[in-house]
């Protein structure tokens, strides 16, 4: 049986002009995602991150590089914690390689196939595996420095994503060289995105590109909500909790993640907590007898409806 399409305002796509930090918090706050301009561009890495540039400041350095025949890399391959190909690379090994199984692979286009394996230095805390690079990430302005749980450093061919999912930090994207193609689903998807792949939640099961409809048929109700290019230079804030499946369209893709621990801008904490008490809560509920389960229902329906308390 269908599900009735929950109610809730789209996604839409806001764009700031190197903003102030009232004006994106005004944003976070809505849960809306934002194309942030003229603040990339100022960052060190924006002009030096040149192949000869890296290969200078990385020589000699070994990696542990993610392997994929596909593009598509497991959700849990950036914690080495699954089976995909491993490759040890110096960097020049890494970049010559990635140059050699990208060539040739047809035009920019999401939908082209590699031709050989993927290659994709994913997920990498900049703290540990790029000392040398930190000195040219930038800092936004409108966010509090202080809130920084972890940057990360991407480096991919082009093809190479991860799973649909989402995070539960603000999360600010930035592209610092190529462009990569951008899909959002609202939260509010959530039951017909499938989530759980390889036990974790916040992951789909469902592969966007090529849905399997006989194993997820709810999949043909979700409808990607936003779909568009992260050119250089600009940034992208994703709310928490907004499912997003990222491709690159690039050779030697250069993308850097910042997570804050915020959610739509105010302490995380209290979020999640509220979180874990609602799934505590359902569990005890769905596990008494009916006639008390109607009870329960109808005492939390009682409580979600009434007047919040005065502070």
């Amino acid at each position: 049986m269908a599900m009735t399409p929950p109610t809730h305002p789209p996604l839409r796509l806001r764009e700031l002009e190197n903003p102030g930090r009232e004006d994106f918090l005004a944003c976070a706050r809505d849960g809306q995602p934002a194309l942030i301009q003229g603040v990339v561009p100022h960052w060190p890495c924006s002009r030096l991150w040149s192949d000869d540039y890296l290969r200078q400041r990385l020589r000699g350095r070994k990696f542990l590089v993610n392997e994929s025949r596909d593009g598509l890399f497991g959700i849990q391959s950036s914690r080495m914690l699954d089976a995909q190909g491993l490759c040890h690379l110096s960097f020049d090994e890494f970049l010559d390689r990635l140059y050699t199984y990208g060539a040739d692979q047809g035009d920019e286009d999401a939908g082209a196939g590699a031709r050989g394996p993927v290659l994709y230095m994913q997920q990498k805390p900049a703290a540990q595996a790029f000392p040398e690079l930190l000195p040219d990430v930038g800092q936004p302005g409108f966010v509090d420095p202080a809130t920084l749980t972890q940057l990360n450093i991407w480096i991919g061919q082009r093809h190479s994503r991860i799973p649909l999912h989402y995070d539960s930090y603000d999360n600010l994207l930035v592209q610092v060289r190529g462009t990569k193609s951008v899909r959002l689903w609202g939260f509010w998807q959530t039951p017909w995105l499938y989530p759980g792949l390889d036990g974790v939640e916040f992951a789909s099961q469902v592969d966007p590109e090529h849905p399997d409809l006989a194993r997820f048929p709810l999949f043909a109700q979700a409808r990607c909500e936003l779909d568009f290019r992260l050119e250089a230079g600009q940034m992208l804030y994703l709310p928490p909790f907004c499912w997003h499946s990222i491709h690159a369209l690039s050779h030697a893709n250069i993308s850097i993640n910042a997570w804050y621990d915020t959610a739509f801008g105010a302490p995380r904490q209290p979020l999640h907590l509220a979180r874990e008490l609602l799934r505590l809560t359902l569990a005890q509920v769905q596990a008494l007898p009916q006639s008390q389960r109607d009870v329960a229902w109808l005492c939390l329906r009682h409580a979600a409806d009434a007047p919040p308390a005065p502070r």
